[in-house]
This record gives C-alpha cells, sequence and structure tokens, in this order.
C-alpha cells in the first residue's frame, strides 16, 4: 500500500476470533510508538517500512462444576460449564439421569441447565454428562463425561 510521506496514518489490528493481539513489530521502528501492545497506533513513514501485528493464539479450556443447587435463592441455581476455543457449530451436550434417560440436551455452550428435565425440577442426585467439543484452533476432538450433583 502506498501511503505519503510524511504523513500520520492510524494502524489498526483485529484479531481473527480464538487470537489475541500481543504486538507490532515495526521493522525501521520510525518514529517508535510510546505503547506497541495497543491494537491502534499512528505511525508516520518517511521510508519503506514493514509492519507486522503478532498475535497469540487463545488456550482451549472446558470446565464442568461438579455441583449446583436449582433451589431459588439466586445462589448457583444454574449449572454452566465454561469454555473457551472451542467450535460453536460442533458442540454438543448432553445431561442424563442414572437410568440413562435424557435429560437436558444443548447445542449451545453458553446456555446453562435450570435443573429442569422438561417436566418440573429434577430430584436432588448425580447425574452424569457428555460433553462434545472440538477445539476452534487445533480442531482436536474432545469427548468428556463427568458427572454433576444437583442438590437442593
Amino acid at each position: 500500500m502506498a501511503v505519503p510521506e510524511g504523513v500520520a496514518k492510524p494502524v489498526k489490528v483485529l484479531p481473527a476470533e480464538f487470537y489475541d493481539f500481543a504486538y507490532w513489530d515495526i521493522k525501521n521502528n520510525y518514529p517508535n510508538p510510546a505503547d506497541t501492545t495497543v491494537t491502534d497506533i499512528s505511525i508516520t513513514f518517511f521510508s519503506s517500512d514493514t509492519i507486522i501485528a503478532n498475535l497469540k493464539p487463545q488456550d482451549y479450556a472446558y470446565f464442568v462444576p461438579n455441583s449446583f443447587s436449582p433451589n431459588g435463592d439466586g445462589i448457583n441455581d444454574d449449572w454452566r460449564p465454561w469454555g473457551n476455543v472451542i467450535d460453536l457449530e460442533t458442540f454438543d451436550l448432553k445431561v442424563f439421569d442414572r437410568w440413562g434417560q435424557l435429560m437436558m440436551e444443548s447445542k449451545d455452550p453458553n446456555l446453562p441447565w435450570d435443573g429442569s428435565d422438561g417436566s418440573g425440577t429434577v430430584r436432588d442426585g448425580v447425574y452424569t454428562y457428555r460433553a462434545y467439543v472440538i477445539e476452534g484452533i487445533t480442531k482436536e476432538r474432545h469427548e468428556l463425561f463427568g458427572h454433576v450433583t444437583v442438590f437442593k
């Protein structure tokens, strides 16, 4: 891209999904921006230059709480597994009772379970879950199993 000499030009980085901006590399580094870790900078060019926005991938994580109490007291009333860097298109979460009956199913990783099975609040007890998650960057597949205790 041609930029007029001596004219300040704003530069901004918009990282792709699952990536965070780290810092700018400016080859000739003139003038030296006050902070190369901000996403928006202004550079005045006096010669050819190379500018690189360095990005770092976010870490994959999937955390599943092991209990909750859907008793309406406003504290820990729903079950909210949390994921980072997961492919939203392929996410699948299912919760079963001890006899294998489906209690809850979700394709939305941000949707909490309120402790109901469609006909009302489930009984206190231990329920199993199966989460199918694909990492957003590496596309590595994870099938996670565990349990969640419901108590009121």
